[in-house]
């Protein structure tokens, strides 16, 4: 699953068009010791300067954060590399908090996986207890 779109320039002519496709990287508690998910756990005060570093390093996303998993959901052109952008992102928050190597914990996704994975967390499909959102 992706999309297709077309890049204008800011005089409004079309450049060309680009596919992007949906991408996730992310650490939950079924594969990451509580002391790593607090490391990377995105509290709300902090949010904006986290999106902001996010836009920088790989071009932007939505963070999800709560008590047992932070994700980030992006797109990219090439899925490898925006998924590697992704972990290093999530690397360097981690880091920073004073824990590094954390690589294998996270999971990454792309395409249909990743609107199949995010709808089952909205509805409660991934939780600890089941249907809690």
């Amino acid at each position: 699953m992706g999309f297709s779109g077309r890049i204008f320039q800011s005089s409004g002519n079309p450049v060309g068009s680009i596919k992007l496709n949906f991408i996730l990287a992310g650490l939950n508690i079924d594969r990451a010791p509580v002391e790593v998910l607090e490391c990377v756990a995105v509290p709300t005060h902090s949010l904006k300067i986290h999106l902001e570093r996010l836009a920088t390093h790989a071009g932007g996303g939505v963070i999800l954060s709560t008590c047992n998993r932070t994700e980030i959901y992006s797109v990219a052109g090439d899925p490898e590399v925006g998924v590697r952008q992704l972990k290093e992102f999530i690397d360097a928050v981690s880091e920073h908090a004073g824990i590094s190597g954390i690589g294998d914990f996270i999971y990454t996704k792309t395409g249909d996986e990743v609107a199949e994975h995010l709808f089952g967390v909205a509805a409660g499909l991934q939780s600890v207890a089941l249907g809690e959102s």
